[in-house]
């Protein structure tokens, strides 16, 4: 079982607290214009570790998702790539393996919760073998809008094993305070309706 997190410049405190969880491995996520450094950096540090997998993986923000062109190079040398927020050309984009932060959309509509996913946009993740994530953090720090959250998280996963679509839940933490035991995002997950057999899959 591996987290995924995003770090700033703490990435050895991370380890440390991915080790303790009791985790198998991180993947740290960084923003293009740093990842090749950062990529650099974690082959350096994951020599240091033995029977636990450290590695990097590229970082899109949604609002760059017109970008992506550009991007498709640095994509191809990446190992793992997310997004993270709502675009639908996200989901066109056959690098991608991960999409996060659905559940962050602004509002709902006016007849339906806008959770962020839908048939549509299920069946091209399908084809283009991209999951769906769900953020342990965003939905812990969600403050008064946890309950809309949840909710929409709710939809997500309802949606996801409706149309076939890989989900995985990680901490997404941003400080290594924000992570927790695999087995507590796991219990979330089943408590807020992810059937058990997907929860057995629930990790990279």
């Amino acid at each position: 079982m591996r987290d995924i997190a995003v770090p700033n410049g703490n990435e050895n405190d991370f380890i440390a607290e991915a080790r303790a969880l009791g985790y198998s491995g991180i993947i740290f996520l960084y923003q293009p214009k740093e990842f090749e450094e950062k990529s650099r950096l974690i082959s350096e540090i994951a020599n240091l570790y033995q029977g636990f997998s450290v590695s990097a993986g590229l970082l899109i923000d949604s609002t760059k998702a017109k970008s992506l062109v550009s991007y498709r190079q640095l994509m191809r040398k990446a190992g793992f790539v997310a997004a993270r927020g709502f675009s639908s050309q996200l989901f066109e984009e056959k690098g991608i393996n991960l999409i996060f932060g659905l559940e962050e959309q602004k509002k709902d509509f006016s007849t339906f919760r806008n959770s962020g996913l839908n048939q549509v946009l299920c069946s091209l993740a399908r084809k283009n073998h991209i999951a769906v994530g769900i953020s342990f953090s965003e939905i812990a720090d969600a403050g008064s809008r946890q309950t809309e959250i949840i909710a929409r998280a709710i939809q997500n996963i309802m949606l996801c094993q409706k149309y076939g679509v890989a989900l995985y839940a990680a901490s997404f933490a941003k400080s290594p305070e924000m992570m927790r035991n695999p087995m507590d995002i796991k219990s979330l997950m089943l408590a807020i309706g992810m059937g058990q057999q997907n929860a057995t899959h629930l990790f990279l």
